[in-house]
């Protein structure tokens, strides 16, 4: 993380992002009950602890190691070990509660929100078609209907919202796969992620994750060609 703050290189981004994305962290939490064989008993709950910024916005946080955390607390802190994917996970489970999360708050101070983490994203499905590592995709036959009705009802009203693409990917390792959603978007798509966040968690098991990455981009042409698109806007369409 240092490399980074010190020289912002586009190689030193890269190396952040793997960094993060491949760490374990300590977050603090408030357990009410106990945890036998790293599973959560009957009846008992996890509260993940967070901090709130001036502008009333919530953050998990989360520390690379114990003199990190003891920057925000000298008290005997609960905490668990969590990686990357878990807080993402957390983050979208909780929508507009939860800002993002914050890595050493107290000493960098990385603050992950929803929009870093699509880029995140991106940058990862880059990396993985650079280095040949396999993206298994999938249609998402399980995907539920009411869930695809509400995000081309979504799309329509985004005009530049051209066409979208969903799949059931699976990275090569990895042990579940995740909705892929693919836009064709003449804007940023990350900007679209706190809306289509807010839209699928109905739709969405609590483990279950959708990342979303442009057509624009080189492996979003790759895993759409040939692919027949959930939404495609007509020409003739009116608002």
């Amino acid at each position: 993380m240092n490399k980074f703050i010190l020289e912002k290189t586009k190689q030193n981004e890269i190396l952040l992002i793997n960094e993060i994305i491949q760490a374990e962290f300590l977050v603090p939490v408030i357990l009410e009950g106990k945890i036998e064989n790293g599973v959560l008993c009957p009846g008992s709950t996890l509260h993940f602890k967070t901090l709130i910024n001036d502008r009333n916005e919530a953050f998990f946080i989360a520390f690379t190691d114990w003199d990190e955390l003891r920057k925000w607390s000298k008290q005997s802190e609960q905490t668990v070990i969590a990686g990357y994917d878990d807080l993402k996970g957390l983050v979208f489970q909780e929508g507009d509660e939860i800002s993002g999360f914050a890595i050493n708050p107290y000493g960098q101070n990385f603050v992950l929100t929803p929009e870093i983490m699509q880029c995140f994203s991106k940058v990862r499905a880059e990396l993985f078609a650079q280095h040949d590592r396999k993206i298994l995709l999938t249609p998402p036959d399980g995907c539920p209907e009411a869930m695809l009705n509400a995000l081309r009802k979504f799309f329509r009203k985004k005009k530049g919202v051209q066409k979208a693409f969903l799949f059931a990917a699976q990275r090569e390792g990895d042990p579940k796969p995740y909705y892929l959603l693919i836009i064709d978007y003449a804007g940023e798509v990350a900007l679209l992620l706190p809306s289509i966040t807010a839209l699928t968690r109905k739709f969405l098991g609590e483990e279950e994750i959708l990342e979303l990455l442009p057509l624009n981009s080189s492996f979003g042409q790759k895993a759409a060609a040939g692919a027949s698109p959930f939404y495609q806007r007509k020409w003739w369409q009116f608002f």
